[in-house]
């Protein structure tokens, strides 16, 4: 009786209200129901009702009661928010919006802002700008707000092949660095800018795969755009092994709340089993050719290989000998007095692309004189590596 008692009109108006746009209803389902008019109109309201009061009782807490049979426990809590995300259990929004707009709250808040206050803290979405902008139902206003802020990759006309990117750990190898994104930002922002990949921090917990594929299928049956599951497709390319999930979990961008690193690992490699055939619907096309370049850039390369040694030798090496943090970028270790001492010239052979190798006499062939020069003044520590570019 909560509800009622903040409304200007009693049940027979609600109920009246609902069988004025019956067949609007009716017309928002795919499938025919078979529901009587009574039926429906009961079914529609008891529901609205429902969520409507859900959405006031949150926002406004001095309307829950004492012993709140939703809000005083927080497994009932999480388990009513999994059932209002059911693509089954959705209500058209228009009738959300409507019923609200009998209580003497509209002049408060707007449904509009009722529905992301009860969203926010549990998605990584910004508010939606406009109220008028057109909502089927609450799934597909969750949807709008995860859409990113601004443009992502490519449009469907200018897509030219489906390309993915490689594992965190092979970018972390080949010099990319992880960093979280701001906390306004949409999660599906995601911008790789000299050398740094930035993402929103993802929360990963019990609800997380029923969430996605909830949005995934509705996403793949209504819309043109798939934002959401080209965000998803994008995180199985980063993750495929428990390291992986390790590398994003250390910079910020993952927060496991499930368990195991694998069981993470096959969460998320398990969300998306083919649901994208075509190259132009995926929209971080251009974001991982970019990532693909930068990690098959020579310099790149060469970091990636080192990059591998540095994890054998430290296994074996100890710090004592002057090499300090086995941390440490590995110019800063080839510069080391230990190493200009101690290790042969020609281990550079085991570390450097085919294109740039040491002949016999030490002199570093396949590449151009200043390149030599600058990789004898890297030897020396009087080069920058970063300066050590192709030309």
């Amino acid at each position: 009786m909560g509800f009622l008692r903040r409304i200007k009109a009693d049940l027979l108006a609600c109920t009246r209200m609902i069988g004025e746009v019956e067949d609007h209803i009716r017309q928002c389902y795919q499938e025919n129901l078979t529901q009587g008019s009574d039926q429906l109109v009961e079914m529609i309201l008891v529901d609205a009702v429902f969520v409507v009061e859900l959405f006031i009782r949150n926002h406004f807490p001095e309307y829950r009661d004492e012993n709140d049979g939703i809000f005083s426990k927080q497994w009932m809590s999480n388990a009513v928010l999994h059932d209002v995300l059911l693509l089954e259990n959705q209500v058209p929004f228009f009738v959300l919006e409507n019923l609200y707009n009998l209580t003497t709250l509209r002049t408060t808040v707007t449904f509009f802002k009722l529905s992301y206050e009860y969203f926010k803290d549990v998605l990584h979405g910004h508010e939606l700008a406009s109220t008028g902008m057109p909502v089927r139902h609450l799934v597909d206003y969750v949807r709008a707000l995860q859409l990113p802020s601004f443009p992502q990759g490519v449009t469907p006309k200018q897509a030219k092949k489906f390309e993915l990117t490689r594992s965190a750990k092979e970018l972390q190898e080949a010099g990319v660095t992880f960093r979280p994104a701001e906390e306004t930002s949409s999660l599906l922002d995601v911008v790789f800018k000299d050398g740094t990949l930035v993402m929103q921090r993802l929360i990963v917990h019990e609800w997380t795969e029923a969430y996605f594929r909830n949005l995934i299928a509705y996403e793949q049956c209504h819309h043109e755009y798939k934002h959401i599951s080209s965000y998803v497709i994008l995180l199985d390319s980063l993750i495929d092994t428990p390291k992986d999930i390790d590398i994003l979990i250390s910079c910020g961008i993952l927060e496991n709340q499930l368990g195991s690193m694998d069981d993470v690992a096959r969460l998320i490699n398990g969300m998306y089993s083919e649901t994208m055939r075509d190259s132009s619907e995926f929209l971080y096309s251009s974001l991982c050719e970019s990532l693909n370049a930068y990690s098959r850039s020579w310099w790149q390369q060469w970091k990636a290989a080192w990059y591998r040694w540095r994890v054998i030798l430290t296994e074996t090496t100890s710090t004592t000998h002057g090499l300090g943090s086995p941390w440490s970028p590995p110019w800063c270790w080839l510069s080391s007095p230990w190493c200009k001492r101690r290790v042969p010239f020609w281990i550079l052979t085991l570390v450097t692309p085919g294109d740039c190798s040491v002949g016999a006499s030490g002199n570093i062939q396949g590449i151009t004189k200043t390149k030599e020069i600058k990789c004898l003044k890297l030897m020396e520590g009087t080069e920058n590596a970063d300066s050590f570019t192709d030309h």
